[in-house]
């Protein structure tokens, strides 16, 4: 074999190894959070509110992304935000205004989670920010715990009470998790999370790729990636509690 012959040769076969490692990277591995719940859950997402004062937030828009994100955790079946408003107007609700308003539209959609949340600040152009507060409430959780507060009367109560006996039924309805965040890209730790989403979203990834998640919807779409993540955490840990 000639000497031009075995250059040809190695250069083909880095050629070979190149292509390969760009064939892999341009692949990389989709991550996405895990379920906390042993069951398969029905969950629905109210549309958001804008508190922001921005006119050029949507919030359909908003809400959308979020159930795109939601809808990728194996063993939760979103509905979709026109089924919620559609909802919403069956009822003759203009929204949620409180918990009790969203155990109402939680059992009208037949779900086993709802969440309601806002957007509170909202600057789309570079670098974009985001403050958002959630709240995830679990219908089957809350109605138990309600109807162990109509259960439990306390005798002395009854026997020193002058006129008919009142249950106290205006107990709160907690949220099983609540999330409220700022992200903004103009500090260094919101971009590192923005370049792992990246990654893990990229079909071909480049040095650059990131920086699509600076535009509106997609920025929505990674803040709503990173809230779904800290509610999925949150409660895992509570079910973890209750063991």
């Amino acid at each position: 074999m000639t000497q031009n012959r075995r250059n040809w040769l190695w250069i083909g076969c880095l050629c070979c190894i190149c292509l390969c490692l760009i064939g892999c990277r341009s692949k990389p591995q989709t991550r996405y959070y895990q379920n906390p719940y042993p069951q398969a859950r029905k969950m629905a997402v109210v549309p958001f509110k804008n508190l922001s004062g921005s006119q050029d937030l949507n919030v359909i828009a908003a809400t959308d992304e979020f159930i795109i994100e939601l809808q990728q955790i194996k063993g939760l079946m979103v509905l979709p935000v026109d089924r919620v408003l559609a909802k919403l107007n069956e009822l003759g609700m203009a929204g949620v205004e409180s918990p009790v308003d969203a155990m109402t539209l939680a059992d009208a959609l037949g779900v086993d989670g709802i969440i309601v949340g806002s957007i509170n600040r909202y600057q789309p152009y570079s670098p974009p920010l985001v403050s958002i507060a959630v709240e995830l409430y679990g219908r089957k959780h809350v109605h138990d715990q309600q109807n162990m507060q109509r259960l439990h009367v306390d005798p002395a109560d009854l026997s020193r009470a002058g006129k008919p006996y009142e249950l106290n039924l205006d107990n709160k309805i907690e949220p099983m998790a609540v999330v409220v965040r700022v992200f903004d890209a103009n500090q260094d730790a919101t971009v590192e999370r923005m370049k792992q989403y990246s990654q893990s979203r990229q079909e071909v990834e480049t040095p650059l790729s990131w920086k699509k998640y600076m535009l509106q919807r997609n920025y929505l779409r990674f803040v709503s990636h990173e809230v779904i993540g800290e509610l999925m955490f949150s409660e895992k840990n509570r079910l973890n509690h209750q063991m």
